[in-house]
């Protein structure tokens, strides 16, 4: 009978952990040491547009034709570090997500695969991400022009520059909003 009131509580356990998964809006990706799907959430399934059960069982490789997000797993796979980055789906037009992958140990301590989580991503945040490097980047040659330029040319190459960020301030605006 204790063993299988114990039963039982492992069992209910489970289930709840995979009911919380399964209901996440985030994507949940689980691979196993050598990149074989170990589980995979419907809103994973859905943002990758693939069928759990053809992927459950493959490799990264087999199952998402994506090489970024293979190239995430793998990165998982190798460290003991959170590794994150952008992942552009090409199917159905270009649709953005932003990937963030973790190892994961048994309960001895021995990493035996990677959890992903994939979140949708707007174009107008990634685009916003590429224009703030651009004014970075404007604004370190700005700096430079100021030691040699002639006074109109850096102020013509100012107002220029000044249009380019008021377009980046609207493209953070609508990312925001």
């Amino acid at each position: 009978e204790q063993l299988d009131q114990r039963i039982q509580a492992i069992v209910r356990s489970r289930n709840e952990r995979e009911a919380i998964i399964l209901s996440m809006a985030e994507g949940v990706l689980a691979v196993d040491g050598n990149s074989r799907v170990m589980s995979i959430n419907h809103a994973a399934c859905c943002m990758l547009d693939i069928e759990a059960e053809s992927a459950v069982g493959r490799t990264i490789q087999e199952a998402i034709r994506n090489v970024e997000l293979q190239g995430l797993v793998a990165a998982a796979l190798s460290t003991s570090q959170l590794v994150e980055g952008d992942v552009v789906l090409h199917s159905h037009g270009e649709r953005f997500l932003h990937a963030r992958g973790t190892p994961f140990v048994d309960a001895a301590g021995k990493r035996i695969g990677a959890v992903i989580v994939l979140n949708a991503r707007s174009a107008v945040r990634v685009e916003t991400r590429a224009s703030l490097a651009t004014v970075e980047s404007l604004v370190a040659d700005t700096i430079r022009l100021s030691d040699t330029a002639a006074p109109d040319t850096l102020l013509q190459t100012l107002d220029l520059r000044f249009k380019v960020l008021r377009h980046v301030r609207v493209a953070v605006l609508d990312a925001d909003g």
